[in-house]
């Protein structure tokens, strides 16, 4: 049929077009990897859901809140809560230094307008 096969391996000739047992193949092969990726996604989904649930709870406390209604609500409340905590704490932290550079700004000044009214002539 016109086939040639060269000694580097290379293959000219031959018939081109579809042949219906590699397409039948191919559409086991398509379907066999679309299976295995929803399968996939449907692990990587359960994952998610296991991580939103789980929050800053352990082993049994993680099943339990999985399936109680509401329990990702609760687990965001929790998450908002320690975030305006932390907030809290490093404003305090914040106004703490302010009010300790403001004094000390203060007592600079107080100390420069001093030394400019010793240094200026007195006016008489």
């Amino acid at each position: 049929e016109g086939h040639i096969i060269a000694k580097n391996g290379d293959m000219t000739g031959g018939t081109t077009g579809s042949n219906n047992q590699s397409d039948r193949f191919e559409k086991r092969e398509m379907e066999a990897a679309k299976r295995k990726r929803d399968k996939l996604e449907k692990e990587l989904d359960e994952i998610d859901v296991a991580i939103d649930y789980g929050g800053r709870s352990s082993g049994a406390n993680r099943n339990r809140q999985a399936s109680a209604p509401g329990a990702s609500v609760l687990t965001q409340i929790d998450n908002n809560i320690a975030n305006i905590q932390n907030r809290i704490k490093y404003s305090r932290m914040d106004v703490h230094s302010t009010g300790q550079k403001l004094a000390k700004a203060e007592a600079e000044m107080a100390t420069v307008e001093e030394e400019i009214s010793r240094n200026m002539p007195k006016q008489e």
